[in-house]
């Protein structure tokens, strides 16, 4: 049986027959500072097992003491941030090989430019049309509305700059997200309590299931936002769980637009919760086509967007949502 061994250094191991030259150019593409030999009956092994060819741990330094190249501090292999003694590391390495490459930018543009065209279509005309009554909105609704359009700038933006390889200004802005969505998910929860409040509740819901609706999916954008911050190093995550993160979002701008509302209010839930399943559906679809599976971070937003649906009914229908819910629609002013 032939196994693989890593080895550092420029000496091979004793016994391990040369690599053709375009397989080993391949290898080191693909496995930078860390050389691929072939061995006879020497499985290869993620851990600290000493391998021929490797160098004790107390050889595996640098210059001044410095860890050598492809080595974290304690001395094991180190794949683009992820330590390869890591078992949950050395999956997400091989994950991020297999769904990587430039095949994957006109999807994630297109899909970005779909969301923001689904945006616009339910806020754009809403707030138009109700353009004379601009100056009797409360100052909350004015700022949810701004920040939310900056967020859909920002994921536009910062597509742009990846295809176009600015990938510094890409992290720059990154981190400015931070702050925007620090500001998004509690304006968010509050202006849909306020909403409640005033009155403003759809015709095709009830107020503990716009409250149950609207919170539960700001919370879960920003379990997916974070999940995506701490990932920001892995891009074939950290795209998809963005993506997945604001099609959560579009539930209240699908409802709004005037082809759903066209139908009736009896038909604006299950409209609207079928075309953003079927969002939902696109990136996983996209994997399966592409690289005959889907890839984790998909597949996790897929389900959560899947799974909320039902959490949905489950809360409206609870006892503290529907306290909640009914203490702020009492002060709602009568018509």
């Amino acid at each position: 049986m032939v196994h693989l061994a890593l080895t550092w250094g420029n000496t091979p191991p004793k016994g391990a027959p040369p690599l053709p030259r375009r397989l080993t150019a391949r290898l080191r593409i693909l496995i930078p500072s860390i050389e691929v030999r072939i061995l006879a009956g020497h499985p290869v092994s993620l851990s600290d097992t000493p391998h021929p060819g490797r160098p004790p741990a107390g050889n595996r330094r640098g210059l001044y003491g410095q860890p050598a190249p492809g080595l974290d501090p304690r001395g094991k292999a180190r794949f683009n941030g992820c330590v390869a003694g890591n078992g949950v590391g050395a999956g997400m390495v091989a994950t991020a090989r297999r769904f990587s490459g430039e095949i994957d930018r006109p999807f994630f543009a297109g899909i970005i430019v779909l969301l923001a065209a689904v945006f616009a279509a339910g806020f754009g005309p809403s707030y138009a049309h109700d353009i004379g009554k601009l100056g009797t909105w409360p100052i909350w609704v004015h700022l949810h509305g701004a920040v939310m359009v900056s967020w859909v700038v920002l994921l536009v933006v910062q597509g742009a700059l990846v295809r176009s390889g600015a990938r510094a200004l890409h992290r720059r802005l990154g981190l400015l997200s931070i702050g925007l969505v620090v500001i998004m998910v509690p304006l968010g929860m509050v202006t849909n309590a306020l909403a409640i409040r005033r009155g403003a509740v759809p015709p095709f819901f009830t107020p503990a299931e716009l409250f149950a609706v609207d919170q539960l999916d700001v919370l879960l954008f920003a379990a997916l936002y974070a999940w995506a911050l701490v990932l920001r190093g892995r891009p074939d995550w950290h795209k998809r769980l963005l993506i997945s993160a604001t099609i959560l979002l579009t539930y209240p701008a699908i409802a709004r637009i005037g082809l759903i509302r066209a139908f009736g209010p009896d038909w604006v839930v299950p409209l609207s919760v079928g075309l953003m399943l079927a969002l939902a559906l696109l990136g996983p679809l996209h994997d399966l086509v592409r690289y005959r599976r889907v890839h984790p971070a998909f597949a996790w937003g897929a389900a959560i967007v899947f799974l909320a649906q039902p959490a949905h009914s489950l809360l409206a229908a609870s006892a503290p949502v529907q306290a909640l819910a009914g203490a702020l629609a009492a002060y709602a002013p009568r018509t």
